[in-house]
């Protein structure tokens, strides 16, 4: 997790326009116990600007006392309060869709995790990302973690889910990582798919031999969930949930069997590709997963948005 030094806190109003909302309340609390954690540092920042209009332009952007003059009331007061208790908090403030311009402040290395909330209000009753959070999660080139306030924190049960790419492999460390800052119960799933020549032979095999094919597919994908933590061992024995399914199938029927608080998957499995496009199981479960959501990208993903 250190390989994380720069946390970002997307803020926003509620509805109403006269207060913050309590989703990014809930979301700077998480990030500042991810920085105790991880020796990470915290800006919390905020954009002014029109997230359905689909316009990308950002403008100029400020950070300290300029961002204090021109953020609206409720933002410039709660960051005043949270510095005054935390003075190396910094804050910054940007013109244009909040989306944009995160994704532009990762990619100018000012930032290197996303932290925002996963709806204004906590425990609204839509399981649906926001608009904000949902565009960062296919566009942002960083982990964006996106905090469902309705879930006990810390959390009490992670899961990762791998597709046994290196991707995946990063989502189960991150799980693994997470799960032991916190206590956590640690769950990791892999979902495989029926090799096309093996459904073809199924005819022609006894019962037993294709389950022994079966079993055998089975244990080699356990093998390599295990090897994909990379040496790292959680202090609570992780349990594997590997098996034939539909990727997004299984992870939804375990996040509701073991009550999952959190849970950590990339979000493509090819680096060099959009983020325009993010994997089937990922945009399968963006609104469907009642808890809070770690997403990653694979090395070399290249996000939409630009510098130029």
């Amino acid at each position: 997790m250190r390989r994380y030094q720069k946390l970002l806190v997307g803020l926003s109003v509620d509805d109403s326009g006269q207060a913050l909302s309590a989703g990014s309340r809930r979301a700077v609390e998480e990030a500042l116990w991810l920085a105790g954690r991880s020796g990470g540092t915290v800006t919390l920042f905020h954009a002014l600007g029109d997230e359905e209009s689909g316009a990308t332009a950002v403008g100029a952007e400020v950070e300290g006392s300029e961002a204090d003059r021109i953020a609206p009331a409720p933002v410039a007061q709660f960051a005043a309060e949270m510095r005054a208790r935390h003075p190396e908090l910094g804050f910054a403030v940007a013109s244009g869709p909040a989306w944009v311009a995160i994704s532009r402040r990762v990619l100018r290395g000012q930032a290197d995790f996303v932290v925002v909330a996963k709806r204004n209000a906590l425990g609204a009753a839509s399981r649906r990302l926001g608009t904000v959070a949902a565009r960062l999660v296919r566009a942002c080139p960083s982990p964006v973690w996106v905090v469902h306030g309705g879930r006990p924190f810390p959390h009490k049960n992670v899961l990762a889910a791998t597709a046994l790419e290196p991707v995946g492999e990063l989502a189960t460390q991150l799980g693994a990582w997470f799960a032991d800052e916190m206590d956590a119960n640690l769950e990791l799933v892999h979902a495989w798919q029926m090799p096309m020549e093996l459904e073809m032979q199924r005819a022609s095999l006894s019962s037993a031999e294709f389950q022994m094919r079966v079993q055998a597919i089975t244990e080699s994908a356990a093998a390599q969930v295990r090897a994909g933590l990379g040496g790292y061992k959680p202090k609570r024995a992780p349990k594997l949930h590997v098996g034939c399914d539909a990727p997004s199938r299984a992870i939804l029927e375990l996040v509701e069997r073991y009550s999952v608080d959190l849970l950590v998957l990339g979000t493509i499995g090819r680096g060099g590709l959009s983020g325009a496009l993010i994997g089937n199981t990922a945009e399968r479960l963006l609104h469907e997963v009642d808890c809070s959501l770690l997403t990653v990208k694979p090395d070399g993903f290249v996000s939409p948005v630009t510098l130029d």
